[in-house]
This record gives C-alpha cells, structure tokens and sequence, in this order.
C-alpha cells in the first residue's frame, strides 16, 4: 500500500509478503495491525502534524509491518542514533561476558594502570566495577544534565584523552552504586575497556560478533581522540538495522539461528537494576525501563535512547519492535515526549491481537 506524500517525503508501507533487502515483509491482518491507524499516523506525520520526524519502523512476529519515511531520509540512509548507541554497547559488554572476557564485578581502574595516581586510587575508583557504569550509577561526580558537573559530557569533548577525563572525576557524595547520574564519560571508557578485555578494537569485535552475525553492514562508530569506537554515542545506524537490534533483544539474544549474546543478559538488560521513585528513573544494563508509555502491567517495554527523538522500543509481550529517528536535538517535547505520544495514540491502539 503506497499513499500520496507531500513534497520531500518518503514514506513506503508494507502490505504484503514480498521481501526488502533485509526484512521479511508481513502483511497489517498477518501481524494483527490495524492499517488504518498506521496510515494515519503516516499521513498526519508527512502532513507536518509532528515535526521533525525523519523515519518510523514497524516490525512485529519478525516480518516488516510498515515503514515511512521524510525529510529526504529513506531506508538505506543511515542516522546518528545519538546515545542509543550506549544500549548497543550493553549488548557487545554482554558478549564479552558470555565469553569469558569480562565480568559485572571486574574492577574498572585495573584496566587503567597507567592513570593511577601517584598517591594511589580514592576510595570510589577503587570501588568503581563495570555494572556501575552500566547501570549509570558510579559513584563519581558525573551528571549530563548538570552543566556544573565535573563529569558533564560537554566537558570532555575537548579533551585529548577521554579516559583520563573520566579517572579524573571527584567522588560525588553517594558512593559508587547508590543513585543513578546519567554519564556518556563511564560509558565511553567502557568502550576503551572493552577494547582491552578482548585484545581488538572495538569496532573490528563489534563487526565479528554482532554485526555480521546480525547482517548489518555499514555501521559507522564515531572515533575518540585515541582512535577508538565512541560507545557512548554517535553510532550511525539506519533505521531497518535499528530494528535489527530490537528484533534481537525480542528473541533472547538468537538471531538467524545463532546466539549472539545470551538470553541471560537480555533479561538482565531490561530488568530494572535502577528503580527511584523519586526521580521515576528505571534503568537495566545501559536500556530505559522508565516506563512512560502504558500503564498496562501486560505490556512491559525496555528501549533505547537518543538525542533528537532516536528510539529502539522493545515490547516483549507483543512480540513488537518500533523504531523512530529524528531531529529534534535538545528538545524534550519532540525528542522523548513525541516519539511516546505517537506509540500511544496510534501504534499501540493499532494492535489487534
């Protein structure tokens, strides 16, 4: 099924069993989704209703349910998924894990001899492990949303060494494991200490273990100022291969008929290892479970998050992934708000069984 776009708009929709390039597709009545609400959605989207949109993918009982797509985007041009990236570092951490290279009890600074200072680590970096900064709860002064912050992302950008950067953020007064604070630094040296868990570069492990296994190809990492992969942002990826990673976390950690990372840490990936009800933050291992999207208690999410309105939502029970990409840079309304109120109010009330 094809409707008119408005001028500059792509938008493609899935109606039947042919095949894309990398996706089965499923037709609205096979995956029980009812097209006029996802016509609607599309249409409204191109009409300019909700701004900065730039691509909308739906995929349910792992066949392509429709795609659309605006703003001279398509389905082979890639995104910068922004932070996103983070939940597909959580996914190569896990690899590491299942293979023996890593564990969420392994001391973070041990990796990091040659940044130890003269008068030896404080108490938070020696207590600092890897689940601390995959929960983003490490103990140090690091907030990306405090421009005051020590640890502030916008504050190592500039640097030469992002490692040193972040071995050099002061204790905050919780120690290590107690709150969450968002930090992109913990998250970019868990990229460096993967690197030297596992003997390569990142991004030469990532094309073995996940990218290939998946049949993704064309993923571009951004370079650090040493020259690895930035696994705290900035993975461009396009949108179908977005999907890819949802679809994965849907089915355990197996796709094509291998297990890529275990169902183990799939599990422990979208269960909360965060929970403050005070900050209403729920978060797994690096995906959010703050939970914005239903109150339905049979309808859990996990998903993954960027600047600019660049989604990976998982739904487990409705065996469903969605993915949104955008442009809605440091705008809330449209980054995390909008991309919620389109699964509300079209996608999830298109489900028919």
């Amino acid at each position: 099924m094809r409707i008119a776009p408005a001028a500059g708009i792509a938008l493609l929709l899935s109606s039947g069993s042919a095949s894309t390039r990398d996706w089965a597709r499923i037709s609205y009545a096979d995956a029980g989704v009812d097209s006029l609400r996802i016509v609607d959605l599309f249409q409204r989207t191109a009409n300019g209703e909700f701004p900065y949109v730039e691509g909308i993918v739906i995929v349910r009982h792992s066949g392509l349910v429709a795609e659309s797509y605006y703003h001279g985007y398509g389905p082979d041009r890639p995104h910068d998924i922004r932070s996103a990236t983070k939940s597909i570092t959580s996914l190569l951490i896990g690899i590491a894990i299942d293979q023996g290279k890593l564990s969420l009890d392994t001391s973070v600074v041990s990796f990091f001899p040659e940044y130890r200072p003269a008068a030896g680590w404080d108490a938070g970096h020696r207590e600092l492990r890897v689940r601390d900064l995959l929960t983003m709860r490490t103990g140090l002064d690091c907030d990306d949303d405090v421009d005051a912050s020590p640890g502030n992302e916008g504050r190592m950008y500039p640097t030469g060494d992002w490692a040193k950067f972040f071995l050099e953020i002061p204790d905050a007064p919780e120690h290590a494991g107690e709150k969450f604070s968002y930090c992109t630094a913990g998250v970019a040296l868990l990229g460096e200490l993967l690197a030297r868990a596992v003997h390569r570069p990142v991004a030469s492990y990532a094309e073995e273990q996940l990218w290939k296994p998946l049949g993704i190809s064309g993923a571009t990492w951004r370079l650090t100022p040493s020259g690895g992969a930035m696994t705290g942002g900035n993975l461009e990826l396009t949108p179908r291969q977005m999907a890819r990673i949802g679809r994965l976390m849907l089915d355990h950690g197996k796709a094509n008929g291998k297990q890529i990372v275990s169902a183990g840490w799939v599990e422990q990936s979208c269960a909360a290892q965060v929970d403050e009800a005070e900050s209403r933050t729920r978060y797994g291992m690096l995906w959010w479970l703050r939970n914005p999207l239903t109150d339905d208690p049979s309808l859990p999410s996990c998903h993954a998050s960027g600047n600019g309105g660049q989604k990976i939502f998982v739904f487990p029970t409705a065996d469903l992934v969605v993915v949104f990409t955008g442009s809605s840079f440091n705008r809330a309304r449209y980054s995390h708000q909008q991309p919620v109120l389109l699964l509300n109010r079209f996608i999830l009330p298109a489900l028919t069984s």
